[in-house]
């Protein structure tokens, strides 16, 4: 019987978990962002007996003050409709960390933020730290059924950064990213090499910094 469930939207998300990945007591669901197959994960977990389950992942920074790399393990997440669930990060922290830790929120969206001004409205209007489209989902879930869930996100694009619009439908459902399509919007938009470039430059200290939560003591108390 498995206790962790795992949701990832991306492959190269997954591969930041190492051996936890193969652990015999953890499930890794790999969504492409999608909300169905998200929630359709979530069930999964709980139907294979899973006590908590965490959102893992890249996320897009919202407030201005967190650079790319950094991790925050959110409170809560709230969508753009206005729900609110509650995340437990006591797990993950630890319960005295949890309770002196800054308190930080996650915005769900369906879609992704593109640009500096929308993650600007987006900061604006919630005050949550970070965006990403997978939490929100696994949360609704986690509280129909009383389930702990957890978010651990880095920051891959800070709020400052404009993303090129083709990037914006660029992952599969299977979480890997179309590279045809991703060719096709470099040469429609050649200026946009050096955004891409950096992009990933980014996105490779997000995904670090997670792999290096992956190899620390967090998954033990996770999986405790």
């Amino acid at each position: 019987m498995a206790t962790l469930g795992i949701v990832c939207g991306m492959e190269s998300e997954a591969r930041t978990l190492g051996p936890v990945r193969d652990h015999a007591r953890v499930i890794v669901a790999i969504t492409g962002g999608q909300a169905a197959r998200v929630e359709r994960a979530a069930r999964m977990f709980l139907n294979e007996g899973c006590i908590r389950m965490v959102s893992w992942g890249i996320a897009g920074g919202l407030d201005p003050r967190l650079a790319a790399g950094e991790v925050v393990i959110p409170s809560g997440v709230a969508t753009i409709s206005d729900e609110r669930f509650d995340l437990d990060r006591h797990v993950a922290l630890g319960r005295e960390a949890a309770e002196t830790a800054p308190q930080a929120g996650v915005l769900g969206l369906d879609t992704p933020a593109m640009t500096a001004v929308e993650k600007g409205a987006l900061f604006a209007a919630s005050g949550a730290a970070i965006a990403d489209m997978e939490t929100h989902h696994l949360a609704r879930v986690g509280a129909a059924y009383a389930v702990d869930t957890l978010a651990i996100r880095a920051v891959a694009d800070p709020a400052e950064r404009d993303l090129p619009a083709y990037l914006r439908d660029v992952i599969d459902a299977h979480g890997n990213v179309r590279l045809g399509r991703v060719l096709a919007g470099v040469a429609r938009q050649p200026g946009t090499l050096a955004s891409l470039v950096r992009l990933q430059r980014e996105q490779g200290r997000a995904l670090a910094a997670l792999r290096t939560v992956a190899e620390s003591g967090v998954m033990a108390r996770l999986l405790a």
